[in-house]
Order: structure tokens, then sequence, then C-alpha cells
């Protein structure tokens, strides 16, 4: 799970500073929201990933 929540930073980042370089806008909102859905996911994976096993009381 690591390795994905990896990947969705890197794409999460990737793309904000990909679409912002192609097109010269640095404030877009639906590009914010697609990169900041993709690295909560990312910094979520990676959180979920570190969980130690059989901690299953969390709320």
């Amino acid at each position: 799970m690591r390795a994905v929540g990896a990947w969705c930073l890197l794409l999460g980042f990737g793309f904000y500073i990909g679409y912002s370089v192609m097109y010269m806008t640095w404030i877009d909102l639906g590009v914010y929201s697609v990169s900041i859905t993709l690295v909560a996911f990312g910094f979520a994976l990676n959180a979920v990933s570190r969980a130690p096993p059989g901690d299953e009381t969390v709320m």
C-alpha cells in the first residue's frame, strides 16, 4: 500500500505542476481539486500502511 500512496503523491504533485506549466495557469480550482484528492489519498494510504497490525480500534 505504501507504493500506491507514493504514486498518488507523485501523480498529484506532478499533475498540478505539469498542468500549470503547460497552460500557464497556477490558480485553477479544477486542478486543485484533482491534485488535493490525489495527495490526500497518498498521505492517507501512507499512514494506513504504517499502522501497527491488529490496531482495529481506530474511530
